[in-house]
């Protein structure tokens, strides 16, 4: 089996989303303000006001834009096997589960743990 190959089938949704941040891209090259997404705090970044984050986050936009192009034509089966086994045996593995196993997991497990941390924060005057 060949670690990396051509698709016979490309994947469109991949070429549509980075034909779409492809754009988004241009357009921010030429107003000058790009839109930075960030976990807590997303913000529109100006090229007069902050350059050095402005070319950072057009680097990083770009770089990801080349990616989703690349791996939408070139596929990787030796990867896509291996995680496509992972998760059948992660599927398989929660689905054998007891009902006191998943009692214990989804109720039990999580109701200690905030009342652990509950009580340290209570505890420790937070």
């Amino acid at each position: 089996m060949k670690h990396i190959e051509i698709r016979r089938h490309s994947n469109r949704d991949l070429q549509y989303f980075a034909t779409a941040v492809s754009i988004y891209l241009f357009y921010s090259l030429l107003t000058g303000e790009i839109f930075e997404l960030r976990y807590l705090e997303s913000k529109f970044i100006s090229l007069d006001s902050d350059p050095e984050d402005f070319w950072t986050t057009v680097l990083i936009y770009s770089a990801g834009c080349i990616w989703m192009f690349f791996y939408s034509i070139i596929g990787f089966p030796v990867l896509e096997k291996y995680f496509t086994n992972a998760q059948i045996k992660q599927t398989e593995k929660l689905n054998s589960r007891t009902i006191k196993q998943q009692l214990v997991l989804y109720i039990l497990a999580p109701a200690i743990t905030f009342t652990i941390i509950m009580g340290l924060f209570i505890y420790f005057g937070g």
